[in-house]
Order: C-alpha cells, then sequence, then structure tokens
C-alpha cells in the first residue's frame, strides 16, 4: 500500500513505498529513522483499518440481524372456508278441493231454519293444511244460504236467506266468519307457520223468526293460504 504520510513526532511529510502487515520486513524503507516512521505510520494505519472493517462487519450482521426481525413469518397450514347458500320458498297447501255439500233439508217441520242441519263442520276431510312463512295469512270469503230462484220480495214473516257463521282454529290461530257482517268480504287472519291436519271450522244458522220460501239454497265458503316469507 503506497501512501503519503506524517510523522506524527516531526509533522514532516515523506513518501511511504509500501506499507505491509506489521512484524513484516517487506516494502520498508532501508534509512533507519524511516524504517521506524514508516512502521509506526504503518501500524497506525493498520489499525485504523482493522477498525473500520471490524465496524463495517459490525453493521453488516447488525444489518442482516434487523432484517431477520423484520421478515414476514409465514405459517406452514392454510385454510379456507367454502359457504354454501341457498333458498327455501315460502309454501301454503291444504288437502281441500272445491267440492258441494248436499243437505236435503235446510228447514225444520215449521218452516224455518233448521239449525240442527246446518251444524256441520265445513273443513271436515279437509286433511292437513300447513304454511311454512312467518308471515302466511288465510283468507276467508262467503256468502249466506241464498235461494236464487225467488226474484220477487219475500212476504212478511218468510225469507229466502239464511245468514251463516263460521267458527274454528286454524293451526293455533282462532278463526270465525259471518255473512251478516262481512258476507261477500274478504275476512284475513295471519296464521304464520303452522300444521293443522283436519282443522276445525263450525258452521251454523242465524237464528231466525222468518220461515223459508221453497227452492235450493246456496252458499259458499273460500278458504285461501297464501305463503309469506
Amino acid at each position: 500500500m503506497r501512501a503519503l504520510a506524517i510523522d506524527r513526532t516531526s509533522g514532516a511529510l515523506f513518501r511511504e513505498r509500501t506499507c505491509v502487515a506489521p512484524g513484516s520486513s517487506v516494502g520498508l524503507s532501508t534509512d533507519a529513522r524511516m524504517v521506524r516512521t514508516s512502521r509506526s505510520v504503518c501500524e497506525s494505519i493498520f489499525k485504523e483499518r482493522n477498525i473500520m472493517l471490524k465496524s463495517a462487519l459490525a453493521a453488516s450482521a447488525a444489518v442482516a440481524a434487523i432484517a431477520a426481525l423484520s421478515s414476514p413469518v409465514y405459517a406452514n397450514n392454510t385454510s379456507a372456508t367454502i359457504t354454501v347458500n341457498g333458498t327455501v320458498g315460502a309454501q301454503c297447501s291444504m288437502d281441500l278441493t272445491s267440492q258441494s255439500v248436499s243437505i236435503p233439508d235446510i228447514s225444520d217441520s215449521n218452516g224455518r231454519v233448521n239449525a240442527a242441519a246446518l251444524a256441520v263442520n265445513a273443513l271436515s276431510g279437509g286433511g292437513d293444511f300447513w304454511c311454512n312463512g312467518a308471515n302466511s295469512k288465510l283468507t276467508l270469503n262467503g256468502t249466506p244460504f241464498t235461494n236464487a230462484g225467488f226474484t220477487g220480495t219475500a212476504p212478511s214473516g218468510f225469507t229466502n236467506v239464511v245468514n251463516w257463521s263460521l267458527s274454528g282454529t286454524m293451526g293455533t290461530t282462532p278463526i270465525a266468519y259471518d255473512t251478516a257482517h262481512v258476507g261477500g268480504t274478504d275476512q284475513e287472519y295471519p296464521v304464520g307457520i303452522f300444521d293443522s291436519n283436519n282443522p276445525s271450522g263450525q258452521l251454523s244458522a242465524d237464528a231466525s223468526s222468518d220461515r223459508l220460501i221453497a227452492g235450493d239454497y246456496s252458499a259458499t265458503l273460500t278458504l285461501t293460504l297464501t305463503p309469506g316469507t
């Protein structure tokens, strides 16, 4: 290593031909003073260089350690969740079909309405009724017994119309209908989620002192289950 060195004792500037490791005589000046000075300067240079090298190595080690600490640690195991979605539609069903029920005579021996003859379970034989939606509803609509063949005005004490009422349950919901008050209009009941086998719907004729005009009488009762979620 060639360098311009300053004698630290005299301040003299001199050119040193070669600096070698301490303990080696290679490259030293033949002049005794120069040899001493050169060796002293070289030893100082080597010490400074060693200090710098050690500092550089320490810095490199510190950087490597910091890099190792800041590097992300990856788990060996990974997981994933698969979600399967489906939908159940709102439904209602009833084992009841449109039908006709015949009552031989709806009048008694006095010509007035025979309440016992009309006291029937209108939903008898209906089987299973159910809905799976929380907002399902039952709608009732009915018309009174009417002798449509008679078109005139009924004389006093006679009538061609017999009103009736229905009371019962659908699931756990009480239901009722009275043609004298709501005949021909819808009456709705929230039935929600239910399953009812052979629900009750007791029919009864409204009391009347009028005698019935002869002819064929007919009444209707319509039940509608509407599903709702």
